[in-house]
């Protein structure tokens, strides 16, 4: 067990109905050598004022006020906030969402899932659904069964689709230092933060449900299943125009990751490799394009999402371009 304190990065927004549950499940850890790093992200209901009163009620919870004033979501805000950590000294980062609730044992099972050694690592456990007043539902998170089946946390699994939800991760300070400067071509830091500690160490999965995660209307990224998107034809053109997007943002995602191992080296070619494979794709002729993707294993074992992905596939237009700024 790490002598130093845990670092906690908790980032706000509107959040002032389940706040203080998830903020009372951080203090009653068994663990209590942390440090909880907050920012809110120009809230306009009463998060601001809950935060402050927990700051005063506990000075290991820490305010960060100095950042500017100004909605920037929540990447950024993560970004920020691992920023802070990292100049703090902290070796394990613990990333936190305002409307969930934590087991009380959460920290000290993390904490075991690291390892000793200087390879990036990322930690995460398995999640418990529940409702808006924390009732078990009796329905599992997709992301829930493919992060149990380790099949799905290999390198290429995580290329097109991210089946790790950022309140469930903790990283260790050599991950936090290769993912920053998150990109501005990452789709959100979670999948950056697994995309990286795949490609450049590892991923440690606990298999033990240590957070409730709240379904609500207003959940950034909720548990939708497949069978509920096919329910809803009115969206489906809007969903498949986004999808697309995202897929081309995965692609240079990707080139990016493979560029910035590349310049620091140490990475293997067997992981430099199938990201610049898949962030070539679009640049291949048709039948090339799904030869390589079948190769690398996108979304294999997931049927539905294998056929939605390969028909976007087929509708690929040229590469967008990079950008790692």
């Amino acid at each position: 067990m790490p002598s130093q304190a845990a670092c906690i990065l908790l980032a706000t927004y509107n959040g002032e109905h389940y706040l203080r549950t998830q903020l009372d499940s951080i203090r009653s850890q068994s663990y209590q050598n942390w440090q909880l790093l907050v920012r809110d992200d120009c809230s306009t209901d009463g998060t601001a004022d809950i935060l402050k009163e927990y700051a005063e009620l506990d000075s290991r919870i820490q305010l960060h006020s100095e950042f500017e004033c100004c909605h920037v979501g929540a990447t950024r805000s993560f970004e920020k906030l691992l920023v802070t950590g990292l100049d703090s000294g902290a070796k394990q980062f613990f990333l936190c969402d305002q409307d969930d609730q934590w087991h009380v044992d959460r920290l000290e099972q993390y904490l075991h899932g690291f390892d000793l050694g200087n390879l990036p690592q990322l930690v995460f456990a398995d999640l418990q659904l529940v409702d808006e007043n924390l009732a078990p539902l009796g329905q599992t998170a997709a992301f829930q069964r493919e992060s149990s089946d380790l099949r799905f946390l290999s390198l290429t699994s995580l290329l097109s689709l991210n089946h790790i939800p950022g309140c469930s991760m903790a990283l260790n300070r050599e991950l936090a230092e290769l993912a920053l400067p998150i990109p501005q071509d990452a789709i959100m830091h979670d999948w950056w933060f697994s995309l990286t500690a795949s490609a450049s160490g590892k991923l440690t999965y606990i298999d033990l449900k240590l957070t409730k995660y709240r379904q609500h209307a207003s959940n950034t990224v909720g548990a939708p299943s497949i069978l509920g998107i096919l329910a809803d034809p009115l969206h489906w053109g809007s969903l498949w125009r986004s999808g697309a997007s995202e897929l081309m943002r995965s692609m240079s995602q990707a080139e990016i990751l493979a560029s910035r191992l590349e310049q620091i080296g140490g990475s293997s070619i067997s992981s430099i490799e199938p990201l610049r494979q898949y962030a070539g794709l679009s640049s291949l002729k048709l039948l090339e394009r799904v030869k390589t993707a079948w190769r690398l294993r996108l979304r294999r074992g997931k049927p539905l999402a294998a056929i939605v992905l390969y028909l976007r596939l087929l509708c690929l237009s040229r590469p967008r371009r990079i950008r790692d700024d």
